[in-house]
């Protein structure tokens, strides 16, 4: 479970370049033989005075918010009662079958966590899916086991996909166009991530940057001439740090020798989410035709980034307290945590609302419009953000 990036002035973890950096089931990972990185241990706290820091501090900040903060169903602790917010992707799903059933649909990072549940949505509701992910015997597998759960032998399709390789990316779009050359996709739904120490892909892109959006701008430019709709996993992370803006000329011009000294990964997450939210936006505006969405899934239990620390869950709990009160008043701990269920429900919604509902170009939150930042909002950095992908990708595009 993300809770917080790296507190300031802190270096990111790393790990020698003989191990595996480990990821949940619905990211991509970095292999063996993949990006290099490196080793450092990281600080803790002493766990009895922060368990009695964090909960003083926990009760004081519930009562200012509940007697300082605008009510509304996006806010109050009651909100966790708000039906959309706690809605199943089947729910989802059942909303608008119609927008689902017999419609072809390609999910990246699919056989964990949310993008499990959001292929089961799927075809749950009569749709057809193409999954891609990193391990052949992992998609394989998925495949298999959705075919006995579903009863179907032609609904559900799978390929190697690896975001941090542009040249696997081209191999994955190539069979879907080639497999698929009579359908048009309903939906691809950019579902994969990544939360890992400092690393380059196999291009030398930065791994988040180079997974989180680069990667998928590649396939989204590769299948484009049959999409429909986009959606983009985002995260309220884009928020973190007073959410500064993109800064798309450090990633122009990173490279691993020179800035894996005091690298954050957590910064770097950042900016990969709100360049996420911005991608999805210039996609839409550059491609009237194209139906495009974002969307934050919400806190979810996973085990994405479980080998990122050394650190234990109670010191990044308090790190995130301490680096990010405000969000601790927006979003509250005392709200649940969803279940990958209700997780996917956001991408269900985004991406089978009826055209005329949805917003293209939007951020979608607990399966509606939500508010990002004003950093999410500037179409400069969109525009150059688009450029720059473009450009890093132009060799795999033919």
């Amino acid at each position: 479970m993300i809770l917080a990036r790296g507190t300031s002035g802190r270096k990111a973890p790393m790990t020698t370049g003989s191990e595996v950096v480990d990821q949940r089931e619905d990211v991509l990972l970095v292999s063996s033989d993949g990006p290099k990185v490196h080793n450092q241990k990281m600080s803790s706290y002493s766990v009895l005075p922060g368990l009695l820091f964090a909960a003083l501090f926990l009760v004081l900040l519930s009562f200012t918010c509940l007697s300082s903060t605008t009510v509304t169903k996006n806010q109050h602790p009651g909100a966790l009662l708000v039906p959309a917010r706690k809605r199943t992707a089947l729910e989802a799903a059942n909303l608008h079958p119609e927008n689902i059933k017999g419609k072809l649909f390609v999910i990246t990072g699919a056989y964990g966590g949310i993008g499990t549940e959001t292929t089961k949505a799927i075809l749950g509701a009569g749709g057809r899916v193409v999954i891609g992910g990193r391990s052949s015997d992992k998609v394989q597998e998925f495949v298999h086991s959705l075919s006995l759960e579903f009863n179907t032998q032609d609904r559900v399709d799978g390929y190697v996909l690896d975001l941090a390789d542009l040249e696997s990316v081209q191999m994955f779009a190539t069979n879907v166009l080639e497999t698929y050359k009579d359908d048009s996709i309903q939906g691809l739904i950019n579902n994969a991530g990544v939360v890992a120490p400092v690393a380059a892909t196999k291009q030398g892109l930065e791994l988040q940057m180079g997974v989180n959006v680069v990667g998928h701008f590649l396939l989204a430019k590769l299948l484009l001439p049959k999409t429909r709709r986009q959606v983009w996993l985002t995260s309220t992370a884009h928020l973190w740090d007073d959410a500064p803006r993109l800064d798309v000329d450090y990633y122009r011009n990173w490279s691993l020798e020179k800035d894996a000294e005091g690298f954050d990964y957590w910064a770097a997450y950042q900016q990969s989410k709100l360049a996420d939210i911005l991608i999805a936006k210039e996609f839409s505006r550059r491609y009237p035709q194209l139906e495009t969405a974002s969307c934050h899934p919400g806190m979810i239990y996973t085990d994405m980034g479980k080998h990122v620390y050394d650190e234990t869950m109670f010191d990044i709990v308090l790190d995130f307290i301490k680096e990010y009160p405000f969000v601790v008043a927006t979003e509250g701990f005392w709200r649940p945590v969803k279940s990958p269920q209700e997780g996917a429900s956001t991408t269900i919604t985004a991406v089978s609302l009826p055209s005329n509902e949805l917003i293209s170009g939007g951020y979608y939150k607990d399966c509606a419009v939500g508010k990002a930042s004003q950093s999410a909002s500037n179409m400069d950095d969109a525009k150059a953000l688009f450029d720059w992908c473009d450009e890093v990708t132009s060799l795999y595009q033919s």
